[in-house]
């Protein structure tokens, strides 16, 4: 334990700066032994069923899966038309293959973004969904989701990394 008449000190590890008497900085690091000590997992502040986890995660997941793929679809598009050159009729079979699987691939994000907002009981669930069909406005909706569905899944205790929750 440090003297209280100590000066502030700067952790070794993250450089934060703690103030006197601070035997534990933030970042784990413990100033009496010298050593690292993990943090504790942050408490879940609601419970959560197991029928409602699965729900939320799937969802999530998919959205995050799907707007992903239709990333992808679109510079593969892309890449296509260039490479297909100006052939009129080569070009309009590549284009109406690769709509038609955009608007699939989108449709299949509204209903699992609708699905998510049902189980985080946000907003309007139609809105949601809608919302993800419009160009420019779905990224929009997207965003909003997901923060939403990151927030709902950190107050459960439940850690969430790039594709969703880690569950």
């Amino acid at each position: 334990m440090m003297s209280s008449d100590a000066p502030s000190t700067t952790c070794p590890k993250c450089k934060l700066i703690n103030p006197r008497g601070t035997q534990r900085c933030d970042c784990g690091y413990d100033f009496s032994t010298g050593t690292v000590v993990a943090r504790p997992r942050a408490e879940a502040k609601y419970p959560v069923d197991a029928d409602e986890l699965e729900r939320v995660a799937f969802s999530f997941k998919a959205v995050i899966g799907l707007v992903g793929v239709q990333a992808i679809v679109a510079i593969a598009r892309a890449l296509s038309l260039s490479a297909v050159g100006q052939a009129r009729g080569d070009r309009e079979i590549v284009t109406t293959v690769f709509a038609l699987v955009l608007i699939a691939l989108g449709v299949a994000a509204a209903i699992q973004a609708k699905r998510l907002a049902d189980a985080l009981q946000v907003g309007n669930p139609l809105g949601y969904a809608f919302a993800t069909l419009v160009p420019g406005v779905s990224i929009i909706a997207l965003l909003s989701l997901s923060s939403r569905a990151t927030e709902w899944c950190r107050l459960r205790g439940i850690a969430v990394g790039l594709l969703g929750p880690k569950v």
